[in-house]
């Protein structure tokens, strides 16, 4: 496996970066710099997620993540919905080209960041949107105080371990793939690939990735995922 990638920023680094990620967002421009970005369904897409010294995908830190993206002139991550959206549009043949290409480099080597982060309390799960974070080389925070973008009613879940996605409350399938279980691909509802979920202890914040072995979430493992931008 690839070594983790860290960016330590400073107080006044981090405002920056904020202040872009929270600036007005344009209709549809292409990233400076980066004349290869594909447009899917009014949403610009780093083509591939950065790959150096061979053909797995770089590993970095959530926010070395964000601040890569930023640089390269992207404003956040997929969110999950996107990032779902696209690759059962995939499954069920209906990309073609250099869009079908961004589902091939997603479902290749490890998974990627999303924009979004958990936090499980109880039988709530708290959804936050667009997380700025630090991390300090062993557990992610909020870099600021914000409210959760919304709380998911999950019922009772065990931590630490993988959850079959059908077990879930249809609200939480809804949210994060943009359908219902049962209008799933069946890839993703049964098989060696199907899809699961990985919550950590209670009141454990932690930013969401696309698991490596398919459908899945998990936020966490070692702390690093591979990174791909996206604006509108």
């Amino acid at each position: 496996m690839k070594p983790l990638i860290h960016v330590s920023l400073t107080p006044e680094e981090r405002a920056e970066r904020l202040a872009r990620l929270l600036e007005p967002r344009p209709a549809n421009p292409s990233p400076p710099g980066v004349p290869s970005a594909v447009s899917y369904q009014r949403l610009i897409i780093e083509p591939s997620a950065p790959r150096t010294g061979g053909s797995e995908k770089d590993l970095l830190t959530y926010d070395a993540s964000e601040a890569r993206l930023v640089q390269a002139g992207y404003l956040r991550h997929l969110f999950a919905s996107e990032a779902f959206g696209l690759l059962i549009d995939s499954l069920e043949s209906k990309l073609s080209g250099p869009v079908a290409a961004i589902a091939q480099d997603m479902v290749s080597s490890y998974g990627e960041w999303l924009s979004l982060a958990w936090k499980k309390q109880g039988t709530n799960l708290l959804v936050y949107e667009y997380p700025v974070v630090s991390w300090d080389g062993s557990a992610y925070a909020l870099a600021r105080p914000v409210a959760p973008t919304l709380t998911l009613d999950i019922g009772s879940q065990p931590s630490t371990q993988w959850i079959d996605l059908q077990a879930l409350p249809d609200s939480f399938t809804q949210y994060h793939y943009g359908r219902s279980f049962a209008q799933l691909p069946q890839e993703m509802k049964a098989g060696g690939k199907r899809a699961q979920v990985y919550f950590h202890n209670d009141g454990t914040f932690w930013p969401v990735g696309r698991g490596g072995r398919g459908w899945c979430y998990r936020g966490g493992g070692s702390g690093g995922r591979a990174s791909r931008g996206a604006k509108k």
